[in-house]
């Protein structure tokens, strides 16, 4: 059996405890106290740390940063209209348009200012066509890209949809705004049918492209851009063409300002233009 080592009296217990051991505690405090204060004093540490080079400040890349501005701005401009919902909501929003638009190669403004027309930033928004969000997506068109309807009222989803659908539009050959606001609004076969066949334009879409024309116009103004340059600044990537010449032909007044839009012959689908995506 293992010898226990005997327990100390009563009073010399009473004496390590009451004594020795607050002794103990404030001896350890005050070099604790010592060695901070040594080491907090000016030049304490430049003779060990004079051989190491300073550590440069972190810097944010400057595409990253511009992204957040914008999407700063787009987030303060459309949390006052989207009164149904909370302010993560929106500012998920704005990041989606600023990524999706940017995607796409578009203006986030251009986009803006047709869910303005669209929609009113109503998220819960249906047409008697039923279309629905913030972007008025039918559902036929919203089967091209996403499998199931139950989403069509999530203001993210709606707005990539919506944006995307854009995009087809312009790489099926669409090019100048109004003819991309009227394929989006009324259809690209009503759409090549008024710009290519010379048809009718429809009462809808005759008020529909200038008021969207109007609202883009006066985002640019807000944003400090010039509101006349709105045709050749709502999207990018598209090529330059020479306006003038021969082949062209008129389109109606269309622009809101009451000049005439001047179409080329591939400012519209040349082809037949297949709804689904290729």
């Amino acid at each position: 059996m293992r010898n226990r080592p005997r327990p100390l009296p009563l009073p010399e217990r009473y004496a390590y405890t009451l004594v020795f051991r607050p002794l103990r505690w404030l001896r350890n405090m005050v070099v604790l106290s010592v060695s901070a204060f040594v080491m907090m004093a000016p030049g304490a540490l430049s003779a060990s740390s004079s051989n190491v080079p300073p550590m440069p400040p972190r810097q944010e890349d400057p595409s990253v940063l511009a992204h957040r501005a914008e999407v700063a701005r787009v987030y303060a401009a459309i949390r006052p209209r989207m009164t149904k919902s909370d302010d993560d909501e929106a500012l998920r929003v704005a990041e989606a348009i600023v990524s999706e638009s940017r995607s796409a190669r578009y203006d986030p403004l251009f986009v803006m200012a047709i869910i303005d027309c669209e929609s009113g930033w109503d998220i819960e928004a249906v047409s008697p066509t039923g279309a629905r969000g913030l972007m008025q997506i039918i559902p036929g068109t919203w089967k091209r890209y996403r499998w199931s309807e139950r989403r069509m009222f999530d203001p993210v989803e709606n707005v990539r949809v919506g944006v995307r659908l854009l995009g087809q539009l312009r790489d099926d050959g669409f090019r100048r705004p109004e003819t991309i606001l009227l394929a989006y609004n009324q259809g690209p076969v009503v759409a090549l049918d008024v710009y290519k066949n010379g048809a009718d334009m429809p009462t809808e879409g005759a008020s529909y492209v200038p008021a969207v024309m109007d609202r883009y116009r006066k985002l640019l103004r807000d944003d400090g851009r010039n509101p006349r340059d709105a045709r050749s600044l709502f999207a990018w990537g598209f090529p330059d063409r020479n306006r003038g010449g021969d082949g062209q032909k008129k389109a109606g007044a269309l622009s809101g300002g009451g000049a005439a839009a001047t179409l080329l012959a591939s400012d519209i689908p040349s082809h037949d233009y297949n709804p689904w995506p290729r």
